[in-house]
């Protein structure tokens, strides 16, 4: 027996040991409900987090100060995940750029001291109605900032294409850990 042709039976064993080691695959209502947003799936919550994330009273002044250039950009307020819990808490955007209706989003933590996971996922809520607006995933960039790029629907990306990083944002922020729900999750 050849080498290419023991190569060629090893491979096939292989292909059909991992099928039967695979679990099945989902049934079709179940990918249509991992689809949704988390906001779809879980409204009570998702109000929850928005009721909450409103009392946080939005602090422009931040926006103004001098300082270092990192430290220049609009704060938002945001629910962030902690150790117990959510919390209430800002972040700086440090960078904002929409181009070809993509959102391209640079932001820092308001608490240096606050460890989050390495990838979060964003919801961007509307300011000042509470409407999800979308989600996006924001990937850890170093010294506690966090980027993230997603598309915007056309209406969202001709309304922030005139935002500048230290104008007042329409948005809010709902900071998840659990980015396993968004659908282009890898």
């Amino acid at each position: 027996m050849s080498v290419d042709r023991s190569l060629q039976l090893l491979l096939y064993w292989r292909a059909e040991q991992a099928e039967m080691e695979a679990p099945p695959p989902p049934r079709a209502s179940e990918l249509l409900r991992r689809a949704r947003p988390w906001w779809l799936r879980m409204p009570e919550e998702f109000d929850r987090g928005v009721a909450r994330l409103f009392q946080t009273r939005l602090n422009l002044g931040y926006a103004l100060e001098g300082g270092p250039a990192r430290q220049r950009g609009a704060t938002v307020p945001a629910l962030l995940p902690g150790p117990d819990g959510e919390r209430l808490g800002y972040v700086r955007v440090t960078y904002l750029s929409i181009r070809d209706d993509r959102l391209r989003l640079r932001f820092t933590l308001d608490d240096q001291t606050a460890r989050l996971d390495a990838t979060l996922a964003l919801t961007f809520v509307a300011d000042p109605s509470g409407a999800p607006l979308l989600e996006a995933a924001a990937h850890e960039a170093g010294d506690h900032e966090y980027r993230a790029e997603c598309p915007l629907p056309p209406e969202l990306a001709a309304e922030w294409s005139r935002l500048r990083v230290t104008d007042a944002m329409p948005f809010r922020l709902i900071v998840r850990s659990d980015v396993d729900h968004l659908p282009w999750h890898p």
